[in-house]
């Protein structure tokens, strides 16, 4: 690790109704490991505006399993006051890409929202921005050529991104998010219709003839295991069907989740798991952080059968699931990032995501002009119902021929 630079390129700022940043921060520093900064870290994330994927605990587990796998180095921007307070820090992992290295948010696509870990009550202007960041390179004992910062909410629980100030683009996708009720009758009520609500219980009906159903929360290291083993399994049929792989070690994949299960967030354990269960078989899963009264969902999956997928297991865990947190006193809930109907249906507000570049050397200039020609795509492509079907029977088409030239 590099020693601390000081941060003589920001000049004072107008006075406003906070502290700014240019006053504030005396000191910036890159951390290249977590356990330096864990106990400053732990403490500004109880006030910070972030999400479980920026705690302390999600990016240590997700660095000594996925991370290591991806040969993704930790590098923790750090910003301190005058008093050697915490004030600001980014949770980045440093991986090389061919020639060019990238810096990006920790949690790589396990991290549905990506923000920094800000102290309340300072302003931070583009100047600051900026500033820090090429501190914090300077800082480096590694060459970074990029800073590579997705799907970033414009705000978070109502407060301001302070990230926000740098230029981006729109996300591929958006995020799909809702405000709970103590009273869980009465979110359904407001969230779907009569019919809706009855066909759904037609769906449980049904589900139950197959056998006694019941949901059920992962409880001991045994029931862990399964849940996810399933999960996963669910996971690579439904990617089969769909014609695409995943790029994860479903082993690694399991080591990481199975470590959020083990550590304790704000609200209980980081990662809560939920199974639906049809007599002793799993037919659906969930997972989801707790944070500030907030509940994301992580993963879900349910089981391809025919019989079984027609009464939507998926969705029915789903809805018991929102119960549950209504009554358990949170405040909201999300169901992440990406495009589905279910999501529309109980999460329809859309909270925007945006991406945004900041090149420290000449290579890294190359890099984002192709980075950001290559999400613009991939957006153009998602948010056309056309395109996404397309694609979706390309995907198809490739597997099976794929398929037909491993039998020949």
């Amino acid at each position: 690790m590099r020693p601390d630079l000081g941060y003589p390129s920001l000049a004072a700022k107008s006075e406003d109704s906070c502290r700014s940043a240019a006053t504030a921060v005396c000191r910036v520093s890159a951390e290249l490991e977590l356990a330096g900064v864990e106990p400053a870290w732990r403490e500004l994330e109880r006030s910070a505006a972030a999400s479980a994927y920026q705690t302390f605990a999600f990016a240590l587990a997700w660095f000594e399993t996925e991370g290591i796998a991806a040969d993704v180095t930790p590098f923790i921007v750090t910003a301190y006051d005058a008093d050697d307070r915490l004030i600001a820090l980014l949770p980045l992992g440093l991986a090389r890409k061919g020639h060019f290295r990238v810096a990006r948010f920790a949690g790589g696509r396990h991290a549905n929202y990506n923000l920094g870990l800000f102290r309340p009550g300072i302003g931070w202007t583009p100047d600051d921005i900026h500033g820090l960041l090429s501190a914090a390179a300077r800082a480096c004992s590694a060459r970074i050529d990029l800073y590579a910062f997705t799907n970033q909410p414009a705000t978070w629980q109502g407060d301001a991104n302070p990230l926000g100030c740098l230029k981006g683009q729109p996300s591929p996708s958006f995020g799909h998010s809702t405000a709970l009720m103590l009273d869980p009758d009465a979110f359904f009520k407001s969230h779907q219709s009569a019919r809706s609500r009855k066909n759904l219980r037609n769906k449980a009906s049904r589900l139950a003839e197959l056998g006694p159903t019941r949901c059920t929360t992962a409880q001991s290291a045994s029931d862990v295991a399964t849940v996810l083993a399933i999960h996963l399994q669910q996971k690579a049929e439904k990617l089969a069907a769909l014609g695409a792989t995943d790029a994860t070690d479903p082993a690694m994949a399991q080591a990481f989740l199975t470590r959020l299960t083990e550590v304790e967030g704000d609200d209980g354990p980081l990662l809560m798991l939920h199974a639906l269960m049809s007599g002793e078989r799993i037919v659906a899963t969930f997972g989801g952080l707790s944070h500030h009264r907030r509940f994301s969902g992580l993963l879900i999956s349910y089981d391809a059968d025919p019989d079984v997928a027609r009464n939507s297991p998926g969705e029915l865990l789903l809805a018991a699931v929102v119960a549950d947190k209504c009554r358990e006193g949170f405040t909201s809930f999300d169901l992440g990032v990406g495009e589905a109907r279910y999501k529309e249906t109980y999460c329809p507000m859309v909270e925007p995501l945006f991406d945004s570049f900041l090149p420290i050397t000449v290579a890294g200039r190359l890099f984002m002009a192709g980075e950001a020609i290559r999400l613009k795509a991939k957006r153009a492509v998602k948010q056309s119902p056309w395109a996404w079907s397309l694609a979706g029977q390309a995907r198809r088409v490739m597997r099976r021929c794929g398929q037909a030239r491993r039998r020949n």
